[in-house]
């Protein structure tokens, strides 16, 4: 099979299921500029708000999931465009969530895909069972009863390569206000999943994470730095394997558009030589009108694996490790 093609996220519509569903359908346009929203909590002044909600797929393409919503009568994942994952329904792993290492700040849940086999359509249920790949997905929401942002990470251990599956990134709210002036500080969780090429399995990462952002500099449109610390890896089984190295962030000018979403590089480095071990692309969006919320996704691969010591930890037979992670970030005051 290809590998999952990352691009630019794109926009994509997507229909409701009965219960709460923060993937609500959207028509991804910034709409007419509000009035200016003063924000109190930050230094300058703020831009117009933006009438829009805003929802991100990693692709458009045949290899990642097409649409993805939530029942929380059920409390169920709905996820459709992934080849053998049951019955498009993923539950709750109970035992798993919630991930995320800081009580204080969102954390997420654990979906497994269910069923874990299904009966031959075409024989009347009398033949053998078809087994069903093992796809995990984290589910993340901002605080409160109405969340201002969503994300969902998917993700299958059940192949040689990479696999199948996909994210998405959701603004859930309108009247966004992204200052442009000051600089403000954002704590939260880090939570995803790792997966190889050239074996199966999958593990499960945890981090602290932190983001900075200067709304005024580089050439105005913005400077974002941050960092994943504390990372730990875990079986799918819930049992820890290592500590591993922190993700770093490259600073570039320029990264925040008016619309509020951000996208740069990010990396981690050997402690033993300080040379650059996996490489990757976060991708991110502003919401609320304080700019006080970010939600966003790390995707991360490279064909070393390293432990917070700088011990090779690549599993035998592996050739490479891809690692997506979601997180929703606060606003400090």
């Amino acid at each position: 099979m290809k590998h999952i093609v990352f691009a630019v996220l794109l926009p994509a519509f997507l229909a409701g299921c009965g219960g709460s569903n923060p993937f609500e359908a959207d028509t991804d346009t910034e709409g007419d500029a509000g009035s200016a929203t003063s924000v109190t909590d930050l230094p300058g002044t703020a831009s117009p708000g933006i009438d829009t909600t805003i929802l991100r797929y990693e692709s458009d393409d045949e290899y990642t999931i097409k649409t993805i919503s939530y029942d929380s009568g059920s409390d169920t994942l709905l996820v459709s465009g992934l080849p053998f994952d049951g019955a498009d329904a993923y539950v709750l792993d109970a035992g798993l969530s919630p991930i995320g290492p800081d009580a204080g700040f969102p954390q997420y849940n654990v979906y497994v895909a269910d069923p874990a086999a299904v009966d031959d359509d075409y024989d009347g249920g009398a033949g053998t069972p078809i087994t069903q790949d093992d796809y995990i997905a984290i589910y993340g929401t901002g605080s409160g009863t109405d969340p201002k942002t969503s994300f969902v990470v998917v993700r299958t251990g059940s192949y040689l390569d990479y696999g199948f599956g996909g994210f998405v990134i959701q603004r859930n709210v309108t009247n966004t206000v992204i200052p442009t002036t000051g600089q403000a500080n954002y704590s939260g969780n880090y939570a995803g999943i790792r997966v190889f090429e050239g074996i199966s399995g999958a593990e499960l990462v945890t981090g602290d994470m932190t983001m900075e952002i200067d709304f005024a500099e580089l050439a105005d449109d913005g400077a974002v730095r941050g960092s994943v610390t504390g990372r730990e890896t875990y079986t799918t089984g819930g049992v820890k394997i290592t500590d591993m190295p922190s993700i770093n962030w490259v600073i570039a000018p320029a990264q925040l558009d008016g619309n509020g979403e951000f996208m740069g590089n990010v990396f981690t480095l050997d402690a033993d030589d300080n040379s650059t071990v996996q490489t990757g692309t976060y991708y991110a969006v502003l919401a609320g009108e304080d700019a006080e919320e970010i939600a966003g996704v790390i995707v991360l691969s490279g064909t070393l694996d390293v432990d917070s010591a700088g011990v090779d930890i690549m599993p035998a037979n592996a050739t490479s490790v891809q690692e997506t992670g979601g997180f929703i970030l606060d606003r400090l005051d």
